[in-house]
């Protein structure tokens, strides 16, 4: 199972294998967060509201502070080539996703 990218509930393409989703968290964990604030929130929450600032946020990350493993980067740079491919309506929310919905959602 992987992860793949929606803006507005729409498909835009995967982004990572469960693994390389993991790998890309762990790296986001060890950036500033003062600096790389909407790479830390899509890393620990799996969404945002902030498409611009995170792309040039995320791109100044694998510039700054790169991956140590070559997939992490690979990753990173694919969230950030469809980031960049889309354009963004005025407002907008982009999920990543396994499509396994909420799993700590209680359902009573």
């Amino acid at each position: 199972m992987g992860y793949a990218v929606y803006i507005n509930e729409k498909y835009v393409g995967d982004a990572a294998t469960t693994l390389g989703w993991q790998d890309f968290v762990d790296w986001a964990d060890t950036l500033p967060v003062t600096k790389y604030r909407d790479v830390v929130h899509l890393a620990e929450h799996g969404w945002t509201q902030n498409i611009g600032p995170l792309a040039k946020q995320l791109a100044e990350a694998i510039l700054e502070e790169p991956p140590d493993e070559q997939h992490t980067k690979k990753t990173a740079r694919l969230i950030l080539k469809l980031l960049t491919d889309v354009s963004e309506p005025a407002i907008s929310v982009l999920v990543i996703s396994d499509g396994a919905g909420d799993e700590g959602e209680n359902e009573n």
